[in-house]
């Protein structure tokens, strides 16, 4: 288990959030949303350029290293 820095960029800012590496992504994502006072499930997470769903896979079993930075968009889902 080591320590990660996982770097969100959102409207037009970088926020860093400290993690372990045994932690879960969608953990990783509510700790997001609760530094920038938004749910996480209004937000779309992604990383070069795919989008990466709220999982419970470990930040270790997706291989994500220090300093990855996740760009996150609003959710806006508009009706025809």
């Amino acid at each position: 288990m080591s320590n990660l820095t996982i770097i969100f960029q959102y409207q037009g800012n970088n926020i860093s959030v400290q993690c372990k590496s045994n932690e879960v992504l969608s953990d990783l994502y509510k700790r997001f949303g609760n530094k920038v006072g938004r749910n996480p499930n209004e937000l779309k997470f992604y990383f070069n350029s795919v989008e990466v769903p709220p999982c419970n896979k470990t930040l270790e079993n997706l291989n994500l290293q220090n300093f990855y930075t996740f760009n996150v968009v609003e959710n806006n889902v508009t009706g025809a």
